[in-house]
């Protein structure tokens, strides 16, 4: 694990989220980032479904990718990381490593980049999530 990784949740991959051959659906990897998304955005202080009322905005996705490097199966412990990769003046963009902890190998590496809208717009990032945004990074 990098010492620029602002959060780790780890989980064990089911059934459900592996397709009939046992290995694990590609859209998938999407919700372990949105758990470990929503996790850090809590734990720094924000809620989504609060940050219309308290931020006069929200975020957004903008895009997302996912590179699937190994496969993985049913019963597999991963470690899904999320660093902050960049934060701009109204977007930024988060990183994300899903490793395989019983060999260490990384089975997926994807990303996303969120924008801050206010009033269906693109607005600036409010300075107590920037600020939360900048302190991942450290």
């Amino acid at each position: 694990m990098s010492d620029r990784v602002a959060a780790v949740r780890v989980t064990r991959l089911t059934y459900a989220d592996c397709d009939p051959a046992g290995i694990v659906y590609y859209a998938a990897w999407f919700v372990a980032m949105e758990r470990v998304l929503t996790e850090w955005f809590l734990g720094v202080g924000f809620r989504f479904d609060r940050m219309a009322d308290e931020l006069g905005g929200a975020v957004v996705t903008r895009s997302t990718w996912c590179e699937y490097l190994a496969p993985a199966a049913v019963y597999d412990e991963i470690a899904v990381e999320l660093t902050v990769v960049k934060v701009g003046t109204t977007s930024y963009t988060l990183g994300f490593e899903m490793v395989r902890l019983g060999d260490a190998v990384v089975v997926a590496r994807s990303g996303l980049v969120g924008v801050f809208v206010a009033g269906g717009r693109a607005a600036p990032l409010p300075l107590a999530l920037r600020d939360a945004l900048l302190g991942g990074m450290a």
